[in-house]
């Protein structure tokens, strides 16, 4: 009742096909509800049905713990902010009667009320700047009385508390707007809200185990009214209503789930408004900057706009109600112990009921991913899998159907080589990646990982992201846990542990060993360790990936080792962002392939990924293999054959941020000195610092990148970040779209796919995504191939790209690109 419900909101995507056996879902659903009733002690009933049709319902516990009474399925739970939807029904009911207007000012309607320009609509919308009540109520109401909503009138009148933003500027999810709609109500219909939603709602659509009840009413509930109750050392407390339950308007109404399976089914047919005025309902709210608030009249929102819902938790009670507007669906969860495991029971329903729902995509061209041409054609997905895949597939009932318009459909791409993880927690709708068509992203690269794995799992499970992440265990992190930040070679005895540690990441699900040779401490291992590492991953099927020993002047021999680990342990073996970053080996890209084509003629499973730049970015320190930062020599080589003054942007520099943004050479100029000393004075400085720093250099020919992308064991990859300085991060995939498919016409758009999609599963070892066939998990991606554009720059290097329609991760829309939206769903 009392309590924000917006961080469930991208958890309620609910949708099921009618195609669903119901014997299936019913066995499912009862499994389900049964074990939470068994790991969690949880006294509840939940309810499943289509239009009018109950498919599942379950009660289990008790509605009165003390008194060990049983629950039955049908009893009057309190619905706590559930019961919102009921106020503003009663505010639409008047509306239609033409009594009010929802942009009437509330001080209109209900004297005492000292704001100006709040509205109606502002209350119902949670968009009206009130802080909250319960604030107010412990440090003003007396605590010993029932407190009521003309008192909480009274009180905001004499404290005239400041509101917390202007009138319509922000969401914010405030209880307090809901008492005053109830007062706002009394005042219009000239009796108490209560009367007013039980004469003009529960009545005449024949709710008999709905009411409203608080402590400031005569009468006492429904002799089956539930219990709230808490667990505490293993025993049931009553957790029921107390003196602040005098209110109404933000709850204090009691339901039974087939009370409200058959008021969602009354909106449904649209029993008490016109279709005109509960359309209101629906709608997101304009904020005064522009951007939408997906949070309607007492329900939130999905912005694709599938699904409305609202949770509920008070005292013992914690319940939600979802409708599907397209498949009729109906899920009514109904709790009174007091355990709050909304968001993960939300997601575990969620899951299993997705399985029986099916979605057809009709009117797109289908590249399937394999490389072949596109064929016009229809695909249907179920759950999180894709069902059929045809030319015309014949309708199901009550379906959702996705009009593509003519655009291309895709396996979603997947990111080969991502740093898209550092913020993902921070920006779990990762709109810089889903607006690439970005559906998966491999992780721990260069190196570096999160570690244990396992503790990177368990996070995503509770705290899901937009898109799947796979990760590699990282060399260096598996060094540093065995043998600190040495810069030396490593004993027998430190390799053993790091063997040790790394079997314990690939029995994690990792995806294989990821090494950064170029950087610390990778660079002091020999080629031994890293080969008596790369022998673990046999016995797991696993992989190597790496950042390899030199990029620029050594690129001879770090090729050759890679190729050497290949061949010596037999697994594959990916160069991580495949580059020519010296000005001598410009121009030879064919050569670098040639060696590469004969490894794979002599079995070695060679394969790379590029990202579509000819600037890398890295630590100023990279530079210098031997990493002697006094070397004026070495200083003037890297500015001459690895990159420029003016080719050297400095994108982070921790010890004086002001020069964020500009170029070596702005810096030499500034200070009169030669660029090389002043790049030394850099280094010397971090390093005295122990700080943070990262240049972007322009170090590669651009025809070299196209031949390397060509090459055809080469994807695509971002080597990117979420809120990074690098334009990679936000636009690499678009890029190779727009300039070197369609544009410069390197390859055909279903071979672009397939570098994107088939090809990177491929090299990452991913056995069901990447095509579009029956089976496959349902990652795909709508796009259209005449507008797909990056629009990332360095000046603007977190930009989004355009083009890209619609996204589905796991067969859950996490990007429609007209709203510019995106929600957290998916896991590892």
């Amino acid at each position: 009742m009392k309590k924000p419900i917006t961080s469930f909101f991208a958890l309620l995507l609910f949708a099921c096909g009618a195609s669903a056996q119901p014997s299936g879902l019913v066995y499912e659903l009862d499994t389900l509800f049964k074990g939470w009733h068994e790991r969690e002690k949880l006294s509840g009933e939940l309810l499943v049905a289509r239009n009018d049709t109950i498919l599942y319902q379950q009660a289990l516990g008790f509605s009165d713990p003390i008194r060990q009474t049983p629950l039955k399925p049908g009893m009057p739970f309190n619905l706590a902010s559930v019961a919102k939807q009921f106020v503003t029904m009663g505010i639409m009911i008047l509306k239609e009667e033409r009594r009010l207007d929802y942009d009437d000012d509330v001080r209109y309607h209900l004297k005492g009320f000292p704001y100006a320009g709040i509205t109606i609509r502002h209350l119902m919308t949670h968009t009206s700047g009130l802080t909250e009540y319960f604030e107010l109520w412990e440090k003003h109401a007396p605590q010993d009385r029932i407190f009521s909503n003309h008192d909480l009138l009274k009180m905001y009148h004499d404290l005239k508390p400041p509101l917390d933003f202007e009138p319509g500027a922000e969401f914010r999810y405030s209880n307090t707007g809901y008492l005053m709609l109830a007062l706002v109500m009394e005042a219009v219909a000239g009796m108490p809200a209560e009367a007013f939603i039980l004469d003009r709602i529960i009545e005449p659509l024949g709710l008999k185990a709905t009411f409203p009840y608080h402590l400031g009413m005569p009468s006492y509930p429904h002799p089956d009214r539930v219990l709230g109750f808490e667990w505490k050392n293993g025993k049931a407390e009553p957790a029921d209503l107390y003196n602040i339950d005098g209110v109404f308007g933000d709850g204090n109404m009691y339901a039974s789930a087939p009370d409200l399976q058959k008021w969602s089914q009354a909106l449904r047919e649209h029993k008490l408004v016109s279709e005109a005025t509960q359309a209101e309902a629906f709608k997101p709210f304009t904020l005064t900057s522009g951007a939408k608030s997906y949070y309607g009249f007492g329900w939130g929102l999905q912005p694709d706009g599938i699904s409305v819902s609202h949770t509920g938790g008070w005292v013992g009670f914690r319940n939600f109600i979802l409708r599907d507007l397209e498949g009729g669906y109906d899920v009514v969860f109904l709790s009174n112990s007091s355990a709050d495991g909304r968001a993960v029971r939300l997601r575990e329903l969620k899951a299993m009921i997705d399985r029986y729902r099916t979605t057809r995509i009709t009117n797109v061209f289908l590249a399937d991913g394999s490389g072949k041409p596109l064929q016009k054609g229809e695909l249907r997905l179920q759950g999180n899998r894709i069902l059929e895949v045809g030319r015309a597939l014949s309708p199901n009932p009550g379906e959702r159907v996705v009009n593509g318009k003519g655009k291309v459909l895709s396996p979603g791409f997947i990111d080969t080589h991502s740093h898209h993880d550092r913020d993902m927690f921070e920006k779990r709708s990762m709109p810089e990646v889903v607006s690439q068509g970005i559906t998966t992203i491999v992780v721990g690269q260069d190196g570096g990982s999160h570690f244990p794995l396992r503790e990177l799992w368990a996070t995503l499970d509770s705290t899901p992201v937009a898109v799947n992440v796979a990760s590699y265990a990282g060399h260096n992190t598996l060094r540093r846990r065995a043998m600190g930040n040495f810069t030396r070679q490593a004993s027998a005895a430190e390799v053993e542990k790091m063997k040790t540690l790394l079997a314990q990441e690939m029995e994690s699900g990792a995806l294989g060993l990821a090494t950064g040779l170029e950087y610390d401490p990778g660079i002091y291992s020999s080629r031994e360790e890293v080969l008596a590492l790369s022998r673990v991953l046999k016995t797991y099927n696993g992989r190597y990936i790496s950042h390899i020993r030199s990029e620029d002047r050594y690129l001879k021999e770090a090729v050759e080792e890679i190729l050497f680990i290949g061949k010596k342990v037999k697994i594959p073996v990916q160069i991580s962002h495949m580059k020519l970053a010296i000005v001598s080996q410009w121009g030879k890209a064919d050569s670098l392939l040639q060696v590469l084509d004969k490894a794979r003629k002599r079995g070695i499973q060679v394969t790379a990924d590029v990202y579509p730049y000819e600037y890398w970015q890295a630590t100023m320190t990279v530079l210098f293999p031997d990493r002697n930062f006094t070397d004026l020599n070495a200083a003037r080589f890297a500015l001459t054959e690895l990159t420029t003054p003016e080719g050297m942007f400095i994108a982070n520099y921790e010890p004086d941020t002001t020069l964020e943004g500009q170029t070596l050479a702005d810096l030499a100029a500034a200070r009169g000195q030669a660029p090389e000393v002043v790049y030394l004075d850099l280094i010397k400085t971090v390093l005295e610092q122990q700080a943070e720093e990262s240049v972007i250099c322009t170090s590669m020919d651009p025809t070299d990148v196209g031949k390397l992308l060509a090459w055809p064991w080469s994807n695509v990859c971002t080597d990117g970040t979420l809120n990074g300085t690098h334009p990679r991060g936000a636009g690499s995939f678009p890029k190779v779209l727009r300039l070197y498919q369609r544009e410069q016409g390197l390859f055909d758009l279903p071979e672009a796919i397939r570098k994107m999609t088939s090809l990177a599963a491929q090299n990452m070892g991913f056995r069901d995504r990447g095509l579009l066939q029956p089976g496959y998990v349902a990652d795909l991606v709508l796009f259209d191939p005449e507008t797909v554009t990056d629009h990332a720059s360095m000046s603007h290097p977190t930009a989004l790209s355009e083009g890209i329609l619609q996204v589905w991760v796991n067969g859950q829309e996490v990007w429609k690109a007209e709203n510019r939206w995106g929600i957290c769903l998916a896991k590892r």
